[in-house]
């Protein structure tokens, strides 16, 4: 963990993962939106999309964390 938030920390990698996060945020919204309209039809897509949104959450949940540890860690240099 100690290693991801210093990756962060660094400004122009930061910007660098940032801007292929949002390039690949988008391509799984447009397949989440393909996903949605199938999942009534096949479960299979329901039981995947079930899957992916778990491991979204989880994604979420890792980025608070290095957030709020980033924020604390500057305020520490203050």
């Amino acid at each position: 963990m100690k290693s991801l938030i210093s990756l962060f920390q660094e400004t122009k990698l930061k910007d660098d993962i940032l801007r292929k996060m949002e390039i690949l945020l988008l391509a799984v919204g447009k397949v989440l939106g393909d996903a949605v309209e199938k999942q009534t039809v096949n479960l299979f897509v329901n039981k995947w999309l079930d899957k992916f949104k778990d491991a979204a959450y989880d994604a979420e949940n890792l980025l608070d964390a290095v957030e709020t540890t980033c924020k604390f860690e500057d305020q520490l240099q203050k």
